[in-house]
């Protein structure tokens, strides 16, 4: 069934004001928000996901943070830098754009709760970022 104009455009949703707990930005894990949800549906046990896809490469602006996404975000000591293309100064964006890579990848952590509900509750988005799937071999060993 086809029904044009029932869900609202995304230019739309991006613009409505959000709860802070529903918003994610890029390369920060919500271990808070994680913890209300798994007390919510009163269980402490989960399975975890890694999964690293590709994506057309674009890069946004983030107007609540200031921040741009669509670039490979850095790992420091094997953990993704959080918010680290965040600048006010146009020449360092200018600098970004000419040297930095633009993510081919999404790398993202979901989290499945284990529940004896009889329907399978959603899955929870832990994390999030951009990545070129370039590793040193020191990060494969960490891991």
């Amino acid at each position: 069934m086809n029904l044009p104009d029932s869900l609202p455009a995304l230019s739309t949703l991006q613009g409505l004001p959000l709860n802070k707990e529903l918003r994610t930005n890029e390369a920060e894990f919500r271990f808070d928000s994680l913890a209300t949800h798994m007390k919510s549906v009163k269980t402490n046990i989960a399975f975890a996901a890694e999964d690293c896809t590709s994506v057309i490469k674009k890069i946004s602006y983030d107007t609540l943070t200031n921040s741009f996404a669509g670039f490979s975000v850095p790992l420091n000591d094997r953990i993704p830098a959080t918010l680290h293309y965040q600048t006010d100064s146009f020449r360092r964006l200018l600098e970004w754009f000419s040297r930095e890579d633009y993510s081919p990848l999404i790398n993202i952590y979901m989290i499945q709760r284990i529940t004896n509900m009889q329907v399978s509750p959603n899955s929870f988005l832990l994390s999030a970022f951009g990545a070129n799937n370039e590793y040193k071999s020191i990060d494969i060993i960490r891991r």
